[in-house]
């Protein structure tokens, strides 16, 4: 069994940057974009391997899932908050009732994330911001009263969404680049290269943007039509994140019956803490998704 951290290991995905921008540089920021960005996807467990869930124990809808290979759901979001451009990220593992809530704030005077892993009964919290001595404040508080207060060098150290959403744009292609690391409360050395792929339907070629860790391993793998994300993926072998409508994403949510008491927005507002002992199936131990 997984250690209880890496239950919420969780995830890598990233928006909002037009430019290369370097968080220390106050007032640099990227703009949001002109309209709001909403992406659904569901995810899928490998056709090759055994659903992880056990079904005899699943209520009819979540067993319905299963046997269709779905684990889980994710929602971004890219648009403007009250200090300026905000990336929002929000998954659901069902099958272990793990949520996930991300919101990074570019703020010109200096950006801050603020991340929520939540379980039954237990949760987890991580807050991180630029301060005025330039340093990076990580702060982490859980259920269980575990609580820490780090300070690192902030200087080229990237926010993980914002990151990403410069190699949506193109502003990254490949390169190393030192990025802040919610589940190991650090920063972490990510490594970029952009390879392509032939698009299904004949069209133009797909991007695909990879991101591995200091040992080589798989951090993400994503998928770009223009600047659409139309699939993603962790780590290798496990799930994998397809693109769906938002009717499809909202139909799932109900008919999972997964409830709205807690969204993205509210993130920055509550201070809680994360599961002491839950890891999302499909996920290896340690696997932060950025």
């Amino acid at each position: 069994m997984a250690a209880p951290r890496s239950r919420l290991w969780l995830l890598g995905l990233a928006l909002l940057a037009a430019h290369p921008w370097t968080p220390t540089r106050a007032g640099e920021a990227p703009p949001a974009p002109a309209e709001e960005r909403v992406e659904h996807f569901v995810l899928e467990w490998r056709s090759d391997a055994p659903h992880p869930a056990d079904r005899a124990q699943l209520p009819v809808a979540l067993r319905e899932a299963a046997l269709a290979g779905e684990a889980g759901l994710v929602r971004l979001r890219a648009g403007s908050g009250e200090r300026g451009p905000q990336l929002e990220l929000e998954v659901d593992f069902p099958f272990d009732g793990i949520r996930l809530l991300s919101v990074e704030g570019l703020d010109p005077a200096g950006p801050k994330l603020v991340w929520r892993e939540l379980s039954r009964g237990a949760g987890r919290t991580v807050f991180a911001e630029w301060t005025a001595a330039d340093e990076l404040r990580l702060l982490e508080w859980s259920s269980a009263g575990r609580q820490r207060d780090e300070r690192l060098p902030c200087a080229g150290v990237e926010l993980p969404h914002a990151l990403l959403e410069r190699a949506r744009r193109g502003a990254v292609t490949e390169g190393e680049f030192r990025v802040v690391d919610p589940l190991a409360l650090g920063v972490e050395a990510r490594t970029v290269r952009t390879t392509y792929e032939d698009a299904p339907d004949g069209g133009a070629a797909r991007r695909v943007v990879e991101l591995r860790r200091a040992d080589g391993t798989l951090a993400g793998r994503y998928v770009f039509q223009g600047e659409a994300l139309v699939r993603f993926a962790w780590q290798e072998g496990g799930l994998v994140a397809r693109r769906i409508t938002p009717e499809a994403w909202a139909e799932r949510r109900q008919r999972w019956g997964l409830d709205e008491d807690a969204s993205p927005a509210d993130a920055s507002k509550i201070r809680e803490s994360s599961p002491a002992g839950a890891t999302p199936f499909g996920i290896r131990d340690g696997a932060a998704v950025y």
